[in-house]
């Protein structure tokens, strides 16, 4: 784990941050943001006074803080992006070790693969929005404590995402109400299905919502539901991507469709196992947190919040397969899905090139510090090919 954690911090020192771009990536902005405060010193009584203030909009503290913490040594990028993957990877790599511990080293393709597209559902190179993700990230922390561990500290861990990202009050507030639901898998997967279905969200009532909100968290909350951000999000969403994204994410979608639809019929069966009584507790939250998912999705950025519920779906699966040698026919349905999950695999690689370089590749850190790259390794492939 040391040996992975030293290599994302490298990966931050070595990371790109496409600032050549006017808005392209959050990265561009909390380059500009370290410069500007490193140019620009702040007390500490002066930075308090920069966050929740009107003018800013920080209702974060992480990102802020962090900023400026470097901003008092140095204007330079690859330090701020350094400790960004350092927090980032230490949460990474605990959730992947919670998962691990439970397969006890039964490993076969299948579930290799599932291991890899958990790995790469929340990437290192997310921390070009590293408030949102790396608050995905705890919060999952948080989850796998409580319902994998049995630590009560997990609650804890969960709120904390607010510090990193406030949004995190949505998943946040789901999960304490899921303490109260039925677990019920037959009325969450029916529920599940049925959000698919909503193809409108009654906009003026989160407006209304808002306005009891102080008006520092208000004027974020506006941002995401007044109209003309609606109707250009929209317009982006259709001219902005190519037909090989829309694909990549839409096979995608239909996979966790599947794989859900798939433990839901196996739940029988993984009733009286050990390790897959797991299985059955992460279907049932991977059903509530899509059910809300698909809901948050028809928001501007709400279908950010799809990616805790893709989590919770490839750790059932992962689960379901630690004690895959008990049902081997019924699983090997699951092999027809390779293409796609492969295919998902590498269009999610594809898109951490735009945030790597060949210094990430083939450097070293004495060379990072010296070095400056800035060309994402996705330029080099696109003129080979």
């Amino acid at each position: 784990m040391t040996m992975l954690l030293l290599f994302f911090f490298f990966f931050g020192l070595t990371f790109v941050v496409p600032e050549d771009v006017e808005g392209a990536a959050d990265s561009a902005r909390y380059a500009r943001e370290l410069r500007d405060l490193h140019s620009n010193p702040l007390t500490f009584e002066q930075f308090k006074s920069y966050l929740y203030s009107d003018e800013t909009n920080k209702v974060d503290i992480y990102q802020p803080f962090v900023t400026w913490m470097i901003s008092l040594f140095t204007n330079n990028p690859k330090w701020l992006f350094a400790c960004f993957a350092l927090v980032f990877g230490y949460f990474y790599l605990k959730n992947l070790k919670i998962i691990i511990e439970e397969i006890e080293g039964k490993y076969h393709f299948l579930l290799i693969l599932m291991l890899i597209l958990f790995a790469l559902t929340n990437p290192i190179w997310n921390i070009n929005g590293v408030r949102m993700w790396t608050a995905a990230q705890v919060f999952l922390f948080g989850i796998l404590l409580f319902y994998v561990k049995g630590q009560r500290i997990g609650f804890l861990w969960a709120t904390l995402s607010l510090v990193i990202h406030f949004s995190f009050l949505f998943p946040l507030s789901i999960l304490i109400l899921y303490q109260f639901v039925p677990k019920n898998t037959w009325a969450l997967f029916f529920i599940f299905l049925g959000t698919f279905l909503v193809n409108e969200l009654n906009m003026e009532f989160i407006r209304n919502f808002s306005e009891s909100l102080p008006s520092v968290f208000k004027s974020r909350v506006n941002v995401y539901t007044h109209e003309h951000i609606i109707e250009s999000f929209k317009d982006i969403s259709a001219n902005q991507y190519s037909l090989h994204v829309i694909l990549a994410r839409k096979s995608y979608s239909y996979l966790i469709l599947f794989l859900l639809a798939f433990i839901f019929m196996q739940r029988e069966k993984l009733k009286n196992q050990n390790v897959s009584s797991l299985c059955l507790i992460f279907l049932n939250l991977a059903l509530y947190f899509k059910s809300w998912a698909n809901l948050a999705a028809l928001l501007p950025f709400g279908g950010r919040f799809m990616l805790i519920a893709d989590s919770l779906t490839s750790i059932s699966i992962i689960f379901y397969f630690a004690k895959g040698e008990s049902y081997p026919r019924i699983g090997k349905i699951l092999y027809f899905l390779v293409p796609i999950i492969l295919f998902t695999i590498v269009f999610k690689i594809r898109e951490g090139a735009d945030y790597f370089g060949f210094l990430t590749i083939l450097g070293n850190p004495v060379v990072a510090l010296f070095v400056e790259d800035n060309v994402p390794f996705i330029e080099f492939v696109k003129v080979v090919f």
